[in-house]
């Protein structure tokens, strides 16, 4: 949806809550969304590869229209995505992008004196809430080592609030309790050491988690429709392993345990299966001698998406390879970045983050006046003439500059 001069009706059809939501029940094409440095011209680079099954062979370099804010901001990092929206977070800022429509909007990180202290460690989440669409990125500080001393901080920032907020009540005790949010004694205890692996399936954030009082493994999760967090254990015999990393296949969540040798560096691959009791099927075993290896994504067909470095090859170039767990063979994407910087999420196109929410973000105190006035109006045409034709994205500053400057 990016040619939009066409009539008013027309005009005013695909702007319509009821065309988003309807355009978004239909069957869409899947994506792959790959960022990494470039090993080249260096740089951020960034391509989407449809993923059916012709994976990979159609590849587009959408690093042109990667907003400004992403291109130019410092560390960035892809946080994930959900409902067809990507997520990006770096040095105090965070970005949500919709690739279909190449919008997005920028705002400001909480606790600035977290951000910059070593001693803590931030983790992130994105999610959509699949009953009001309503984009969620959800921040966790924590120190880096245990200490009875230090807080934990949780805070939610919401498309439509505006603001971010704690859901949580600051505690010096070794686990939070809150009454806003069930069970969270028993679930965010200074005993665990939240990773930055980090997926979203259906309406749940999820996190692993390493538990230092008995060295094992659990999985934390964030319903973005009630905010509630949960924990599950897993298997002795998955949550036993040295390292353990998460991604998703379709519609459900996987983990990947694995132990590091140079010599040999197996990944187990486990889905988790519907139900109350969150059990776990074990898909297939990813063999390889490679010294550095992650499993990133998976394709339509279930194959293994990893970011692969040869143990003798000295340039800190690393490639995008496919493995097959039926012929067990690896197959090559002919894409190569600096080992290390390689993040990947899969998206669906979308019509969400439209025009409309920039208009959302306002202050609540300048939204009095009607959207059918002439100076909204020409605010509309404004917005919509700087993002569809430059393909930049406007800051929330920028379109209260516009109208109130």
């Amino acid at each position: 949806m990016r040619f939009r001069s066409v009539s008013k009706p027309w005009k005013s059809l695909i702007d319509s809550s009821h065309f988003v939501s309807d355009y978004n029940l239909r069957p869409t094409q899947s994506h792959l969304f790959i960022m990494y440095e470039d090993t080249g011209e260096g740089g951020l680079k960034c391509v989407s590869v449809v993923n059916d099954d012709t994976f990979p062979e159609h590849v587009s370099d959408i690093s042109a229209v990667i907003p400004n804010s992403v291109k130019n901001m410092s560390g960035s990092s892809l946080v994930g995505s959900s409902q067809g929206l990507l997520c990006f977070y770096g040095y105090r800022y965070a970005v949500i992008w919709n690739p279909s429509i190449r919008k997005s909007f920028e705002f400001k990180l909480p606790h600035d004196d977290v951000l910059t202290d070593h001693q803590y460690k931030n983790v992130f989440g994105f999610g959509v809430c699949p009953k009001t669409r309503e984009p969620k990125l959800v921040m966790i500080s924590f120190p880096q080592k245990p200490l009875e001393t230090q807080n934990w901080t949780i805070d939610v920032f919401t498309t439509m609030s505006r603001l971010w907020r704690n859901p949580c009540i600051q505690s010096n005790m070794r686990c939070w309790k809150n009454q806003s949010i069930s069970k969270i004694s028993n679930v965010l205890c200074k005993s665990l050491q939240l990773s930055s692996s980090n997926e979203c399936v259906g309406e749940f954030i999820y996190w692993c988690a390493f538990n230092t009082d008995d060295a094992l493994w659990v999985v934390i999760s964030f319903d973005v429709t009630n905010e509630e967090f949960g924990i599950i254990h897993l298997p002795k015999s998955i949550a036993r392993y040295k390292y353990m990393d998460l991604s998703k296949y379709k519609e459900s969540l996987v983990l990947l345990p694995h132990d590091y040798n140079i010599a040999k560096h197996d990944y187990d691959v486990w889905m988790m299966e519907g139900g109350t009791t969150k059990s776990f099927k074990r898909l297939f075993t990813i063999n390889t001698t490679y010294d550095c290896v992650k499993t990133m994504a998976f394709s339509y067909n279930g194959e293994a998406i990893l970011e692969r470095l040869q143990y003798y090859r000295k340039d800190n170039v690393a490639s995008v390879d496919i493995y097959e767990p039926s012929s067990k063979c690896f197959k090559c994407s002919g894409i190569r970045g600096i080992e290390g910087s390689f993040s990947m999420s899969s998206y669906m196109e979308t019509l969400f983050l439209d025009i409309k929410l920039y208009i959302e973000l306002l202050p609540s105190s300048k939204k009095s006046v009607s959207l059918t006035t002439p100076i909204v109006v020409v605010l509309l045409h404004l917005v919509r003439f700087s993002v569809d034709v430059e393909n930049d994205a406007l800051t929330v500053s920028q379109i209260i500059d516009i109208k109130y400057g």
